[in-house]
């Protein structure tokens, strides 16, 4: 078994919660379908999906998952909001905005920290050795996640909070905006942390 199942799984209402996949009762009636968001993250959840786990806990008592992916947690929110997901996982920061929103929404499982699965990176050959090498950089990160939210806080603490350009991009559009050099950094999560090729690791 998995030690551990999401980062964060926020449910809609309190009619469904995971116990339903695990301890409903078997019924010859139609399969109902239980539409879980996930996001693009190599983490236990990705692991759940690849080995099948959920699917067939959730088929053995009459219920059938459909995998709904997301690039971050500001597209989850969203789609948590116009039920389009019964179930999403997400980062702390926008399990925080969900709650703050008055999203009918519920946190019912905390998974794990990040660590190392993001980080602040930059264009190797610009030479970057510290905080302060930073300054006219222009930095992409996916806004309102956790990146960005740590990449904040991070300039804050080394006192360049209006120092750097900040760009608004998904994950996919800062690996093509990495590639075209239209960015000399990024603040991001895997695996799309793996595609920015000579790079240095600044956090």
């Amino acid at each position: 078994m998995l030690k551990k199942f999401l980062r964060f799984l926020v449910i809609v209402g309190v009619t469904l919660t995971l116990t339903a996949c695990t301890s409903a009762k078997k019924s010859t009636t139609p399969m109902k379908v239980i539409r879980i968001g996930i996001l693009r993250v190599p983490n236990d959840m990705a692991a759940t999906r690849q080995m099948k786990i959920l699917k067939k806990a959730c088929a053995q008592n009459g219920y059938k998952v459909k995998y709904i992916t997301f690039d971050s947690g500001v597209d989850a929110n969203k789609a948590l909001l116009s039920n389009s997901v019964d179930l999403a996982t997400m980062g702390d920061t926008n399990a925080v905005v969900a709650m703050a929103a008055a999203i009918p929404a519920k946190l019912v499982w905390i998974n794990d920290v990040i660590g190392n699965n993001e980080a602040l990176v930059v264009k190797k050959k610009l030479g970057i050795r510290q905080a302060q090498d930073l300054r006219g950089l222009k930095i992409a990160t996916p806004f309102a996640s956790t990146s960005h939210y740590s990449l904040m806080m991070y300039l804050q603490q080394q006192h360049l909070t209006d120092q750097v350009t900040l760009v608004d991009m998904q994950t996919p559009e800062i690996v093509a905006a990495w590639q075209r050099d239209d960015i000399d950094g990024a603040y991001t999560w895997q695996p799309s942390l793996d595609s920015l090729h000579a790079s240095n690791y600044i956090s």
